[in-house]
C-alpha cells in the first residue's frame, strides 16, 4: 500500500512537473516588457551623461597655468 502512494505521488510530480517548474522560477524572472523598458532608460542616461561631457570638455574654458617665481633672499639676523 504504502509502494503504490509512492507511485502515485511520483506519477503526479511527473505530470505537473512544468507546472512545479514555472511557479518555482516565475520570482526569479523578471517580464521582457521591463527587461526593455530599463535598457531604453539606461540607454537615455548614458546618452546624456556623454553629451554632458562632451560639452564640458568643448566648451569649459580650461586651461593650466604654472607660476615659476624666482627664491628671494631673506637676510635674517642671526
Amino acid at each position: 500500500m504504502l509502494d503504490e502512494e509512492l507511485e502515485s505521488y511520483k506519477e503526479q510530480v511527473v505530470n505537473n512537473q512544468v507546472d512545479i517548474l514555472h511557479k518555482v522560477i516565475e520570482p526569479l524572472v523578471t517580464p521582457i516588457w521591463k527587461n526593455v523598458l530599463m535598457g531604453v532608460v539606461g540607454s537615455f542616461v548614458f546618452a546624456l551623461i556623454t553629451v554632458a561631457f562632451y560639452f564640458i570638455i568643448s566648451y569649459g574654458n580650461y586651461s593650466i597655468k604654472i607660476k615659476i617665481e624666482q627664491p628671494t633672499e631673506t637676510t635674517g639676523k642671526s
